[in-house]
């Protein structure tokens, strides 16, 4: 990932913009970033399909977009065209998880909070950098950055999982699940592993602050399909998997191309599609 912005839709500015290639870039971000958002918008409401631009190819890179309609962002990425889209958006996924979180935002906070001025995002620098720098540590090593990308995948199902339960006001599911991930961190399996400890579940989840250069990947498959299986075990004896399959099958199919890359694919469709 060369380059990033976060676009906030109302008034196309840039609320947070980032150069990672520490290679010349001297366009104004303002101008570019309006660009980047009426493109959006000319493709939601004029182009037949009336949805948002996936990825468009500029000056030899390929912009990826990932549109959050909850708080009417843009998060865009460009890097070269060699680069997966699938890897690109599932890691712009990551920052937006992260931009999130760290800011503590709702749509009602972001509403009543950034559009009245009080909110700075440039503080999202360091914790930008800190994912790039690891991406980019993770590429030097094939296994590492497809450790990345499953991190990736996994944080993204944990967070529907946890989306459909707070829809359904289940605090002790929620507490459940503590304790699931509490006795499998301190399990014989993996309670050597000073990562795993860093996984954190408080009222959500966050296991992107790991370091895959630092755990098997072997170790890391087992323990995300572990923890998925739990819960899955959890949600399944309290409600029905109806709603949560809505929005999950549609972010397995959207990504269905990287879980393939990553041969995760068959353990998904049996972990998934068991009854």
């Amino acid at each position: 990932m060369k380059h990033m912005w976060i676009i906030d839709e109302a008034d196309s500015s840039s609320i947070f913009n980032r150069n990672f290639s520490y290679e010349g870039f001297t366009i104004d971000n303002e101008l570019l970033a309006g660009l980047l958002s009426a493109l959006n918008y000319f493709s939601e409401l004029q182009l037949p399909s009336k949805q948002g631009i996936e990825s468009i190819d500029m000056g030899g890179l390929t912009f990826t977009y990932l549109i959050e309609k909850d708080y009417n962002l843009l998060f865009i990425a460009a890097d070269e065209k060699s680069t997966p889209s699938n890897t690109i958006r599932s890691r712009l996924e990551v920052i937006r998880d992260t931009f999130i979180r760290e800011f503590q935002l709702t749509p009602q906070k972001w509403k009543d909070e950034h559009h009245g001025g009080v909110l700075d995002f440039s503080v999202f620098r360091r914790t930008a950098d800190t994912l790039i720098n690891q991406w980019k540590e993770a590429e030097k090593i094939m296994s590492t950055a497809e450790s990345f990308d499953l991190l990736g995948i996994f944080q993204q199902i944990f967070n529907i999982f946890i989306n459909q339960i707070k829809e359904k006001n289940q605090s002790e599911i929620l507490a459940k699940i503590g304790n699931i991930i509490s006795d499998i961190k301190n399990s014989e399996d993996f309670r050597d592993e000073p990562e795993i400890k860093k996984i954190q579940f408080d009222d959500g989840w966050d296991v992107v602050n790991m370091n895959p250069t630092r755990i098997s990947q072997v170790i890391l498959e087992n323990l995300m399909f572990r923890l998925t299986g739990e819960i899955r075990k959890i949600i399944i004896n309290d409600f029905s998997m109806d709603d949560l399959n809505e929005e999950l099958f549609p972010f397995l199919l959207s990504n269905w191309n990287l879980i393939k890359k990553l041969k995760i694919d068959k353990q998904i469709l049996n972990l998934f599609l068991s009854i």
